[in-house]
């Protein structure tokens, strides 16, 4: 007899009580029902035998949607679609689905499933790139490096448009792949499989590659070329653009204010200054106001307030002696008020992964991950809908 509880669609249960009832009133003798004669994760397949005729009326679960040149059940797809978008995993679901006495997916269903949505969704993510000439990059890793720890097995590059907002290229970098590591330790041929290892220098590396791999593809996808380099304090990702990329010596470098701000975070009084600044004009949106008071910074700190505007008080906060006591690159032009374009695709992206607390670069996991923080980003908090409607509709 089937124990426990089970998700079933309504639309095919109506039915199945329909068929049930017509065929005892056909045969005019009730039907029996077997239980569950195959269960496929969160999915079911339920039998009933008429006593007469012996015949076996079927009933699925749930519907049956085609995805790529498969076929799957819609409620492991859900499933597994739901602990990406929540930064869960297979142990996740399955400690959930416990908690409500449903049987749970297996862990090679779970990978399997994670795989082909994640094939899809870098499908999803190359249909919504936009075109900018402006560009804001940032690059992150899978895991925390505690500004001592270099060594991340994979990492994750970003290029947004600085006027849309949107997302123009990601790509992922990987030193690891299971399957591979699995066969080289026991000295065995490597197997058939999808390899994500893509990737054999140091990890510091990762990001100048993804972005220079973004600028170099950039005719090629949108026909333009990205002239303004918007980004933080890194001087290898822009020295990596201006010898790698065939226009990279037109592309300049200007330093996002988040950062011009942690440049400056030893110097109090300068650091409170530029916050201040950033914090005024991050409401009335205008740049170039902006671009002012951050340059003036210095010249207010050492009591020059000649040209100082309503972001700083007319005082005498003289700290240091000389100019040449201020951090290099703080008093490069600064475009952006902040919108910290590429720092709110990190967040999300951890968020998908767990918070970096978990190992997701066994099996493409965070690849697979990395796409979908993509399509969050593109399509907003409804991504999980857009992608459903984009798959099966």
């Amino acid at each position: 007899m089937t124990n426990g509880n089970r998700i079933v669609s309504l639309k095919l249960l109506g039915n199945y009580i329909q068929d049930l009832t017509s065929h005892a009133a056909h045969c005019k003798h009730p039907m029996q029902f077997l239980g569950e004669s195959r269960r496929i994760g969160l999915s079911s397949v339920f039998a009933a035998r008429c006593t007469k005729c012996s015949a076996i009326l079927k009933m699925h679960t749930t519907e049956m949607l085609k995805l790529g040149e498969q076929s799957h059940y819609s409620v492991n797809l859900g499933a597994v679609l739901g602990q990406i978008a929540t930064g869960g995993g297979g142990a996740h679901l399955e400690e959930q689905m416990m908690s409500m006495d449903i049987p749970s997916l297996s862990t090679h269903s779970f990978v399997g499933l994670e795989k082909s949505l994640g094939t899809a969704f870098a499908e999803l993510v190359t249909e919504q790139l936009l075109a900018a000439c402006t560009v804001i990059v940032d690059g992150g890793w899978s895991k925390r490096s505690h500004k001592h720890s270099y060594n991340a097995n994979s990492g994750v590059g970003v290029i947004f448009g600085a006027h849309t907002k949107k997302l123009l290229f990601i790509g992922v970098r990987n030193k690891y792949c299971s399957t591979c590591s699995i066969a080289k330790h026991k000295d065995t041929p490597v197997p058939s499989h999808q390899c994500y290892k893509n990737w054999s220098k140091s990890s510091c590396s990762m990001e100048s590659d993804i972005i220079v791999e973004g600028f170099k593809r950039s005719e090629a996808m949108h026909g333009l070329r990205y002239l303004w380099m918007i980004g933080d304090g890194d001087s290898s990702v822009h020295l990596s653009v201006s010898i790698s990329v065939p226009y990279g010596r037109y592309v300049q470098k200007v330093e996002c204010s988040n950062h011009a701000v942690k440049c400056s975070s030893k110097i109090r009084q300068l650091a409170k200054g530029m916050k201040c600044a950033i914090a005024q004009h991050s409401v009335t949106k205008i740049v170039t106001d902006l671009r002012h008071d951050l340059r003036n910074c210095p010249r207010h700190c050492f009591g020059d307030h000649q040209h100082c505007c309503g972001s700083f008080l007319n005082t005498n906060d003289l700290i240091p002696e000389s100019l040449e006591q201020l951090p290099p690159g703080l008093l490069r032009a600064v475009d952006t008020v902040g919108d910290r374009l590429c720092e709110n695709f990190m967040s999300i992206r951890c968020k998908m992964d767990g918070g970096k607390f978990f190992n997701r670069i066994q099996s493409g996991s965070f690849n697979h991950r990395c796409m979908a923080a993509a399509l969050r980003v593109q399509c907003g908090l409804k991504w999980t809908a857009h992608v459903w409607e984009a798959l099966f509709h």
